[in-house]
């Protein structure tokens, strides 16, 4: 019967125009010709998507005689129509998020654009007071610090959809992180009039292997956001050691609770998704860009953990976060430490005058900017030299004797890039920070290969450029945060992996191949084999990471760009820093192997 042919779902459209058309037969009707879509049923029960075409048939007497059916087999074009309109209502809902996110950082930036503007206006006014300027100048720095978040938060997004956020594991201690997250964040809410708390769960390891900068980020951003969301209450942030986690490795616990609104059931499976915010309501109340917590998850992961949450609508909600502890050998644990983990960090602050005797070459072509870095290091203690463009720099560097040297990289006569290059071919050795306000990592990549020892980013974070010019100086020790890159004649380099006892058992064999690598790129530049140099140093590129190695890996990405575009003359500068770098990688293996093992 046709119900055993057809489809459930087509059976009763099927039957309906078979009983039309035989009404019409017995009543002397024609029957016109017609089609259907419908699924069918075969003989083992599986289905396919046919175009049944179907017509009358007549005898030589024009009496209906059956009605025949043709069925052409259409399942392939049902599910490219179903992937297209899966595709399309996908990209629909992408391009409505956007537009969401779009409105959202309209209101985002003019709404602390409009307070900068205005309480400015109110400080360029005759008479205000010395309350009410203090008052209008903390204004204008905490919208200010709104506006710069925004911009780091889609940096961030951006290097993650394309594929550049990077980590950089070291050793870090770990309640002097979580008390820089709560000493960050603690301001807001006693503005907000809650209670922030920290609760050690049994005793921790003192020190952890983790990207220290990266993990704070991600916890700023969620116990930030639990105290965005909560009016009434507290938010306590629970660690906790884990002694085997995934693979029997000793991990740690984040969790971050609060009595805030909690989270609606149906926007719990999507809050790690960019642009989710929990809805219109919500984003006009409490305002953000719904990007923090896909970053904060996509970091989490990249440092091996994982990022959930739960939630009661109107209760609260509880994000869990779990990431490896590294190799804990050595390390000891500390029994519950206390909430004066904070305070012991803030007397670890930078004293009075922490640059007190160190000799700064300031070079930035803006006269606001240099006049306001210069005020901020010479109140530190630095007696500070500026000039205006490269040129200058380069002449001030090499006559007299500097111990930092600040480098902005966009200045007119020669630009930093080109003054950093001249001082190193001339085989300057101080250390050379880049300042710039460019912070994707093809311009990083760009300071660090032209010789620079770190890049600092726009604006100035005062307490960040007084520690890192305070490590470069010598005033604090420099494990304090490693180099972003090291140059050639640097440092030796140790791998980030080497206290890993399957990564050690293998690095000596990789290390000792390095120079015939470097050698065999060196041979195909030269005989301009440049397909061949391409494929060292993609090869090269991909292993430099699995040793720990991340300097490694970014050299040899840039050298493979070069050689890809088609750029020779490029590429032998930075075989020249490749080769230094593998030498420092040899260097740094000989010393911790001498030593006895990895430090």
């Amino acid at each position: 019967t046709i119900s055993d042919i057809v489809g459930p779902a087509h059976a009763e459209r099927a039957l309906e125009i078979t009983r039309d058309n035989l009404k019409k037969a017995k009543a002397g009707e024609r029957i016109p010709p017609g089609n259907i879509e419908a699924e069918l049923v075969r003989k083992d029960g599986s289905t396919l998507w046919a175009d049944i075409s179907f017509s009358a048939m007549y005898d030589e007497s024009g009496n209906f005689v059956e009605i025949q059916g043709v069925t052409h087999d259409i399942t392939a074009r049902k599910r490219l129509e179903d992937e297209l309109r899966a595709a399309k209502e996908a990209a629909e809902g992408a391009n409505e998020a956007k537009s969401r996110f779009l409105a959202n950082m309209s209101h985002e930036i003019r709404t602390p654009m409009t307070a900068i503007l205005g309480y400015t206006d109110l400080l360029a006014e005759p008479g205000v007071g010395e309350t009410n300027r203090n008052n209008f100048l903390a204004i204008v720095r905490r919208n200010g610090e709104h506006l710069l978040a925004l911009i780091n938060d889609i940096l961030d997004l951006s290097k993650i959809e394309a594929g550049k956020l990077s980590v950089q594991p070291r050793r870090c201690n770990l309640m002097r992180l979580v008390a820089d997250v709560t000493a960050l964040v603690r301001p807001r809410a006693e503005q907000r009039g809650l209670e922030l708390t920290v609760e050690c769960q049994g005793e921790l390891p003192e020190t952890i292997v983790t990207d220290d900068a990266r993990l704070r980020q991600a916890l700023v951003n969620l116990v930030g956001n639990a105290v965005k969301f909560t009016e009434l209450g507290g938010v306590r942030l629970a660690i906790a050691f884990l002694p085997q986690w995934r693979g029997q490795r000793p991990a740690i616990q984040f969790e971050v609770i609060d009595t805030g609104i909690g989270i609606r059931p149906e926007v719990l499976s999507q809050l790690f998704q960019p642009f989710v915010q929990g809805d219109s309501s919500v984003s006009r109340k409490f305002g953000g860009t719904g990007l923090g917590l896909a970053i904060s998850r996509h970091i989490v992961e990249m440092l091996g953990g994982e990022l959930t949450a739960t939630s009661a609508w109107g209760r609260g909600s509880t994000f869990t976060l779990r990431l490896p502890a590294g190799d804990l050998r050595g390390v000891a644990m500390v029994p519950t430490p206390s909430d004066r983990s904070e305070e012991a960090a803030r007397s670890e602050q930078v004293p009075a005058a922490p640059l007190a005797g160190v000799r700064i070459l300031l070079a930035e072509d803006g006269y606001d900017n240099r006049e306001l870095i210069r005020i901020m290091l010479q109140a530190a203690g630095a007696a500070v030299e500026t000039v205006e463009n490269g040129q200058e720099a380069v002449a001030w560097a090499e006559a007299e004797r500097f111990d930092v040297v600040l480098m902005d990289m966009n200045m007119p006569v020669l630009d930093g890039y080109e003054a950093t290059r001249i001082l190193r071919e001339h085989g300057y050795g101080r250390p050379i920070l880049a300042l710039t306000a460019s912070a994707l990592a093809n311009d990083i990549d760009r300071c660090l290969h032209a010789g620079c020892d770190e890049h600092l980013t726009k604006p100035i974070n005062r307490a960040k450029l007084i520690e890192r010019v305070s490590v470069h100086a010598g005033k604090i020790p420099a494990n304090v945060e490693p180099r972003q890159s090291p140059r050639p004649g640097g440092d030796p380099v140790v791998s980030l992996l080497a206290d890993d006892p399957e990564v050690a058992e293998i690095l000596g064999g990789f290390v000792a191949r390095l120079r015939g690598q470097t050698d065999a790129m060196r041979r195909a530049l030269a005989e301009r084999r440049l397909d061949e140099l391409q494929r060292y140093a993609h090869q090269l590129k991909g292993a430099g990471g699995c040793y720990g190695y991340p300097f490694l890996t970014d050299a040899c990405k840039t050298l493979e760009e070069a050689v890809k575009r088609g750029d020779p003359a490029a590429a032998g500068p930075m075989l020249d820093g490749l080769e230094a770098l593998c030498q420092a990688i040899q260097e740094g293996y000989e010393q911790t192997a001498s030593a006895g093992g990895p430090r």
